[in-house]
C-alpha cells in the first residue's frame, strides 16, 4: 500500500499475467479517503483480490465505501467488485456505458472464465458484479469533499476507457 497523495492510496501489482501464484492479481488498486467515505478505482481481477483491497483500506480507514470507480473493460481491474458490493450494497458501482453494455453482453463471464483458467481455479467463487450507474465524459462526482472529474476519450486503451482525476489531490487515474 503506497501513499501517493494527503488522502490517496495504490496498491501496485506486480508486472505479470495473472497466475496461479499471484492469484490474478495484475492491475493497480486504489482509493481516496473523502471526509464522509471512500471512493475505490480498480478493485482487483478477482474477489479475492478485491478482499485484498478491501483490507488495506480497512488498514488506513474505518469509513464505508461510498463508490466503485472501474476504468475499463478488461477484467483485470473489476472483477473485485464483488467483495465491496459484498461489503457495502449501497456503494455506486460505476463506469462508462459501453463497459456495461459489453459486460452486460458477454464479456464479464468471459473474464470470469478467463481468471479462473489463469488462476488454476485459485478465482473459484468471483461472479461478475457489472457497475449499474454510467458515468460520462467531463462528469465531476462530488463527494466527502471532493471532486473527481471524468474523462471519457472515444479512442484509448478498450475503447470502454475512463480516466479520474481527483482534482483536490492532483492525481489522475488511468
Amino acid at each position: 500500500l503506497d501513499k501517493i497523495a494527503s488522502n490517496t492510496y495504490v496498491v501496485h501489482g506486480p508486472l505479470e499475467f495473472p497466475s496461479k501464484k499471484n492469484k490474478g492479481f495484475m492491475n493497480n488498486p486504489g482509493f481516496v479517503v473523502t471526509n464522509t467515505g471512500v471512493v475505490v478505482i480498480d478493485p482487483g481481477s478477482t474477489v479475492q483480490v478485491g478482499r485484498m483491497v478491501l483490507a488495506k483500506v480497512k488498514e488506513v480507514t474505518n469509513k464505508q465505501v461510498t463508490h466503485v470507480l472501474n476504468t475499463h473493460i478488461h477484467g483485470d481491474t473489476w472483477l473485485g467488485n464483488q467483495a465491496f458490493a459484498d461489503a457495502f450494497p449501497e456503494a455506486l458501482i460505476m463506469a462508462h456505458p459501453d463497459m456495461i453494455k459489453r459486460a452486460k453482453a458477454g464479456d464479464a463471464e468471459q473474464w470470469v472464465s478467463l481468471m479462473l483458467t489463469f488462476t488454476e481455479g485459485e478465482s473459484k467463487g468471483t461472479r461478475a458484479v457489472i457497475p449499474e450507474k454510467v458515468v460520462t465524459d467531463q462528469q465531476v462526482i462530488k463527494t466527502g469533499g471532493v471532486s473527481f472529474r471524468i474523462y471519457a476519450p472515444e479512442k484509448a486503451h478498450s475503447f470502454t476507457d475512463i480516466m479520474i482525476e481527483v482534482v483536490e489531490e492532483r492525481v489522475v487515474f488511468l
